[in-house]
């Protein structure tokens, strides 16, 4: 006698192999994802940690401004050029004044018009993913008497919190070349 479909034996076994199959694979899926979670956020305050510093090293290494050896603190002067009109229609280049500086959490930039720009610092939702703070010890800007930049901060990832300290040291093309 041929049978048609399935006893209740043959399915309940069916289910308890998928539900053990399941069990297994989940686990793993769930720390796949857990790890990817944690990358794009290391990889986030990473980004934003070089992006900062490659930006202050241009600003600071095109620093039309002189030797600024007493400058030292969480705020740091420089100057770049810009063009304006001069009234007949025609432009000219005049040197502007800009500043780093850090406000809360956030590395900023003054404008030569006043405004300011954060540099680093993203909303997501309604908290900051990395926030940008001085080094434990010392501050941001320390300008050596030869006209050495030192440069160090770190940039905290929140949830999971991780803190990536950056250090480095720029010489403004001005001083390399000894131009007054």
């Amino acid at each position: 006698m041929k049978r048609k479909g399935f006893i209740l034996m043959e399915v309940l076994l069916a289910l308890l192999l998928l539900s053990a199959l399941a069990a297994a694979v989940f686990p793993m899926l769930g720390q796949a994802m857990g790890a990817a979670v944690f990358m794009e956020r290391r990889g986030r305050a990473v980004n934003e940690a070089v992006f900062a510093a490659d930006f202050m090293m241009e600003k600071i290494r095109n620093n039309l401004r002189g030797s600024a050896a007493k400058m030292s603190g969480n705020v740091y002067r420089y100057e770049a050029y810009i063009w304006v009109k001069d009234g007949k229609d025609k432009k000219k280049k005049v040197r502007a004044p800009y500043s780093f500086f850090v406000e809360g959490e956030k590395l900023k930039v003054r404008l030569h018009n006043g405004m300011s720009e954060p540099v680093t610092g993203e909303n997501t939702g309604g908290t900051e993913m990395t926030a940008f703070l001085p080094p434990e010890e010392g501050s941001v800007f320390q300008v050596q008497p030869k006209g050495l930049v030192n440069v160090s901060f770190r940039m905290e990832s929140r949830n999971p919190k991780e803190v990536y300290a950056v250090k480095t040291a720029i010489l403004p093309y001005r001083d390399f070349y000894g131009v007054q």
